[in-house]
């Protein structure tokens, strides 16, 4: 009995003990935490639209690539190439807040509004409860907690992202289905907190709520339901990827997304070689062709191929000049190079690259110089900063006292050991071909042997990412506030990030650090200046040339706003602006008219404000 009695009380505490933490797991599971009172709730629904309310739904848009994409993934290894923001205008998704790019001004995404915590570092949202994934299912906070849970994921692979969602996105909070909020590690002003907070959904259906050890392989090329109006269609590998538009997509009829993202169905055909999709263009097997380079554009709308066509009715010329901020653009030199650990020899480069020269020559004199990290970012560029001219002379100085001071037989500075200076340019676009060699030419007159290192696309950009190469000439993209973590933190200064010149200094991390957390807007753009002054000294960067072109050509079936582009557009057919559409009945009576070469009202060409003529 005393056996019996012992037993049961022992297990009469055991079930109480079950009992509680069962229920404290069931309270934790379903408790919600409260939304704070008072909260200034803002939509900025006074802000304009800026679609052209003639704009059609249908048709198919014809583009290309000039190498196939390695992956489709969001996040991953292989995912920064050229191809990235296609893909992302899927896996991204809609975004909780989206700029009006003409006002500058936050409107609604898939948030319909937001507030400001007050502590610079929290912003609460409110989710549409439209809102659909394109496989039909809901959007909810949850999904919003899952990309938080995503994005830190080891298995995705993909650092960058693991330590942005963790130092940069410190929490995710639900307060209910259609409410969360989104924490940053440092305090900001309210517009770089808009920006910062506003993270995509990801769905935690699809992925069963976890991220899985083989997600790069496994999700190489599939592809996850989209919160946004294009989801990927037929992939043909190594030939052509379509778009295709999400039926009956939740956010076609709201304010900011009617007469947007109009095309049914977008294809990308992948041409290699520029003069070859040229020629697709003529013969009306791409819709557009984007001439955004001058030489192109000069030369080849006075040909009498496009001449018979303009003549006809069949196309039109279209050009605009873009204010949108340029981002990094220019030669990156890698330091963990052997030669390129040389300051001097840093230095040395910054004198070599005659880009003046070459706009002249070879740009029609169409290209202003960039002087420092970007340009057009306002008060965060230091306009007194003055990138190094071309000059043989100062280069050979700053090279001899690298020690590199004897003549190799083919005028090629040596050091005193016998080794040349000699570096190999990676680049990765084909039409640069010329430009290349000018800078190869004119850089033998400072003593410097550029081996040039052509390498396409995707193949080329992974290379960059490994840090496989020596100098490379390529440039970014940037928001309205230049980031630099990325491009210059010691911490980021590894494989598969976008520190490629490798840069490990501590002074500028300092000043990097202060920048990303100082929230007053002033000190920000101050510290900005000071940034690009470091980097200068450092010498890592050779600024190029920004190139305010937006110029195209296209078929009279597709159709541009009637404004052009907008302050922030990266082209006039855009495909992320989504603000161009297809008529396709003009194309059936285009494509007729073409095949009897017969004449069409001639299409009025498009002008921008600052632009006189096409010539």
């Amino acid at each position: 009995m005393t056996i019996i009695k012992k037993c049961s009380k022992s297990l009469l505490i055991a079930s109480v003990f079950i009992f509680t933490i069962i229920s404290s797991f069931a309270l934790q599971a379903g408790e919600l935490k409260h939304l704070p009172d008072g909260l200034n709730w803002i939509n900025n629904s006074d802000q304009s639209s800026w679609a052209d309310p003639q704009a059609k739904k249908g048709g198919v848009f014809y583009s290309h690539i000039d190498s196939y994409p390695l992956s489709l993934r969001l996040v991953g290894p292989n995912t920064n190439g050229t191809f990235a923001r296609y893909a992302r205008l899927v896996g991204n998704g809609t975004p909780l807040v989206q700029l009006q790019p003409n006002t500058r001004v936050y409107v609604p995404g898939l948030a319909t509004e937001w507030a400001f915590a007050g502590d610079h570092r929290t912003v609460y949202f409110r989710l549409n409860p439209q809102a659909r994934w394109s496989d039909g299912k809901k959007v909810t906070a949850d999904d919003y907690l899952y990309t938080l849970k995503f994005m830190r994921s080891k298995n995705i692979v993909a650092p960058w992202y693991n330590n942005y969602y963790t130092q940069r996105i410190t929490d995710v909070t639900k307060y209910d289905d259609y409410t969360i909020s989104v924490t940053t590690g440092q305090q900001h002003d309210d517009f770089t907190l808009l920006s910062t907070a506003s993270i995509p959904a990801l769905p935690a259906h699809f992925y069963g709520n976890e991220v899985p050890e083989d997600y790069v392989r496994r999700y190489n090329w599939r592809t996850p339901p989209t919160t946004g109006p294009y989801t990927f269609g037929q992939l043909r590998m190594g030939n052509s990827i379509a778009l295709e538009r999400v039926k009956n997509w939740w956010a076609k009829d709201l304010k900011y997304y009617k007469h947007r993202f109009n095309a049914d169905r977008i294809v990308f055909n992948v041409i290699r070689n520029d003069e070859v999709a040229w020629q697709h263009f003529l013969k009306g097997q791409l819709d557009t062709y984007t001439l955004i380079l001058p030489e192109p554009w000069h030369n080849r709308i006075n040909t009498n191929a496009f001449t018979r066509l303009s003549d006809n009715g069949y196309v039109q010329k279209l050009w605009f000049l873009s204010k949108a901020p340029a981002g990094l653009n220019g030669f990156f030199l890698n330091t963990e190079v052997p030669l390129l650990k040389n300051q001097k020899v840093r230095e040395g480069l910054q004198y070599s690259f005659d880009f003046v020269g070459m706009s002249e020559r070879l740009a029609f004199g169409e290209y202003p110089r960039m002087n420092t990290l970007g340009a057009n970012h306002g008060k965060y560029t230091d306009t007194t900063l003055k990138a190094a001219p071309y000059d043989p002379a100062q280069a050979r100085k700053l090279f001899a006292e690298a020690g590199f001071t004897r003549v190799d037989r083919d005028g090629t500075l040596m050091n005193s050991e016998g080794q040349r200076l000699e570096l190999s340019v990676l680049y990765m676009y084909a039409s640069q071909d010329r430009r290349m060699a000018f800078y190869r030419e004119q850089a033998k007159k400072a003593g410097v042997d550029l081996k040039l290192q052509f390498q396409q696309g995707a193949t080329g950009f992974k290379a960059v990412l490994e840090k496989n190469f020596e100098i490379v000439r390529m440039g970014w993209t940037t928001n309205l506030i230049p980031a630099y973590w990325e491009y210059f933190a010691s911490e980021n200064a590894k494989p598969q990030t976008n520190n490629i010149t490798m840069t490990r200094d501590d002074e500028l991390d300092k000043l990097i650090a202060q920048y990303r957390s100082t929230m007053d807007v002033e000190e920000k753009a101050q510290l900005s200046r000071n940034i690009q002054q470091r980097v200068a000294e450092l010498a890592v960067f050779v600024p190029g040339y920004v190139n305010p072109n937006r110029r195209e050509v296209a078929w009279r079936w597709v159709n541009a706003p009637s404004f052009g582009v907008t302050e922030l557009s990266q082209g006039i057919f855009d495909i992320t602006d989504g603000l161009f559409w297809i008529d396709p009945a003009k194309k059936k009576e285009t494509l007729d008219a073409f095949s009897k070469n017969k004449k069409l009202t001639v299409i009025p060409d498009m002008y921008g404000p600052n632009v006189v003529s096409a010539q």
